[in-house]
C-alpha cells in the first residue's frame, strides 16, 4: 500500500473512535486548556499529491457515501481549491451521517470552522468551534491559540491577547518565537502571517498581563 493509501486508512479510522468523557480535574478547573482532542486533526497529502489524495477520497465515497472522515477531508480540499459550494454540500452530508454527540460530529465542526475562518466567516467559525468544545466536554488544547488567531483577525485585540496568554499558560511553545513558528509551520501562509503579528504584539508587552485561568473562561459560556 502506498504512503497516501496508508494515511487514508489511518484517518478513516477516526470514524471508529468512541466518545471520551473528560473529568473536571484540577487542570480543567484551573483554566488550563490541555485536554487532548482526537477530533482536531487534519491529514495532509505529501506535496504534489493533492490530485491523488482527491482520487482516493472520491473512491472511498463511491464505496461508502456515509464515510464522515472522507467527506470532511474532501470538503476541506474543495474549500482550499475555491469550490465552496461543493465543500458546503460535503460538510452537510457529513453532518447528516455523523452520530449525535460523536467524535465525528466534533471533527466536522472543527474542520468546517477552519474552512469558515479561511473564507472570512469569523462568526461562523467561532460558532462551530464553540459547539465542538461543548460536545468535547473538557478544555481541548487547540482552543486558546485558535480563538486568539480568530479574535486577532477580527480586530478584537483585547480578546486575542487574553486567549494567547491562555495558550502560553497551556504550552510554553507559544511563549517563544521559535516555539510559535514550529507550532504553526503547517498552517496556511496567511494564517502564519497573522499569528506571527499577534505574537509580536504579545511579546512586546502591548497586551495586559493575564492569568491563564482568567483568560480561559468556562467553555460552556462561549469564547
Amino acid at each position: 500500500m502506498s504512503m497516501i493509501g496508508r494515511r487514508l486508512v489511518l484517518f478513516l479510522m477516526l470514524g471508529c473512535l468512541s466518545p471520551v468523557t473528560w473529568a473536571a480535574d484540577d487542570t480543567a478547573t484551573s483554566g488550563l486548556w490541555v485536554h487532548e482532542d482526537p477530533s482536531a486533526i487534519a491529514w495532509q497529502p505529501p506535496p504534489g499529491h493533492n490530485s491523488r489524495w482527491r482520487e482516493l477520497l472520491n473512491h472511498e465515497l463511491r464505496r461508502n457515501p456515509r464515510n464522515v472522515s472522507a467527506r470532511i477531508h474532501r470538503a476541506y480540499l474543495l474549500d482550499r481549491a475555491g469550490d465552496h459550494e461543493r465543500a458546503r454540500r460535503d460538510y452537510d452530508a457529513a453532518l447528516e451521517a455523523a452520530p449525535p454527540q460523536s467524535p465525528e460530529l466534533r471533527h466536522i465542526l472543527w474542520s468546517r470552522g477552519w474552512s469558515r475562518y479561511d473564507m472570512g466567516d469569523l462568526a461562523g467559525a467561532l460558532e462551530d468551534w464553540q459547539e465542538s468544545v461543548r460536545l468535547h466536554g473538557g478544555r481541548p488544547f487547540w482552543v486558546p491559540y485558535t480563538f486568539a488567531l480568530t479574535y486577532w483577525t477580527q480586530g478584537d485585540v483585547e480578546q486575542a491577547m487574553k486567549w494567547y496568554q491562555a495558550a502560553v499558560g497551556a504550552s510554553k511553545d507559544w511563549s517563544t518565537e521559535a516555539g510559535m513558528k514550529d507550532r504553526i509551520s503547517h498552517w496556511r501562509p496567511e494564517q502564519r502571517e497573522r499569528m506571527q503579528a499577534l505574537f509580536a504584539f504579545w511579546s512586546a508587552g502591548a497586551g495586559p498581563a493575564v492569568d491563564p485561568a482568567a483568560a480561559a473562561p468556562d467553555h460552556r459560556e462561549g469564547g
